[in-house]
């Protein structure tokens, strides 16, 4: 459990919408929740246009094995460049 600037940090699910929160402000286009079966590539394809862009959705969250989806994650879709 950390409390960072008064916030409570002790649940993953806080801490994933906080920082999706805080990533919208910043000028993302969107925030997904996964649910079972969800795949960076399928998003990428949905909200990019293109799934070959699954890597700007890992790295806009930190994602270090893009197999590891787990239900109830918020995940920051980054704005499309240039569109």
């Amino acid at each position: 459990m950390t409390v960072q600037r008064g916030l409570f940090f002790g649940s993953p699910t806080v801490s994933n919408l906080v920082g999706a929160a805080v990533a919208l402000v910043r000028g993302s286009e969107g925030v997904h929740v996964t649910r079972a079966g969800d795949t960076l590539s399928a998003l990428a394809g949905q909200y990019l246009g293109d799934p070959a862009l699954w890597r700007d959705i890992a790295r806009a969250n930190g994602i270090d094995d893009p197999l590891n989806l787990p239900p109830g994650q918020a995940l920051v879709i980054p704005a499309r460049e240039g569109r």
